[in-house]
């Protein structure tokens, strides 16, 4: 049985995706024990060198953690990929609700939109519910 797809996703920055999709990782990895793939979408790349800095502090084998990048389409074929291998795959994606996060929306089994206590935040929400 595949792992399940966790794709974190909202139109506007700064509302903590890829924040949560760090944490996300380290709890499931390290409280529940399971096999976790960070997947980022980002051009940003943050969830990468959040990872990074992470393996040069603990050592690439200390972080217990499964990563690629991609964009677009393949996001949802690197993320079925990992859903074989690893109990549990987190997709940060960028803050876009264009077809570029379409893919990565597809592949999930939940998708989790963050967002800051505001109206703007909710209301930058819609489009990426529609998509």
């Amino acid at each position: 049985m595949p792992g399940k797809i966790f794709t974190i996703s909202q139109q506007k920055g700064g509302t903590g995706k890829t924040t949560l999709a760090a944490h996300l990782a380290i709890c499931w990895s390290v409280l529940d024990g399971k096999s976790v793939a960070i997947l980022d979408t980002d051009p940003q790349g943050s969830l990468g060198e959040w990872l990074e800095t992470r393996e040069r502090c603990l050592g690439e084998e200390g972080t217990g953690l499964g990563f690629r990048t991609a964009s677009g389409w393949g996001a949802r074929r690197e993320a079925r990929s990992l859903a074989r291998d690893f109990d549990v795959v987190i997709i940060d994606t960028p803050p876009k609700a264009e077809t570029e996060v379409k893919p990565a929306l597809e592949a999930a089994d939940l998708v989790v939109v963050p967002l800051q206590p505001t109206p703007m935040d909710l209301w930058a929400t819609e489009p990426i519910l529609r998509v």
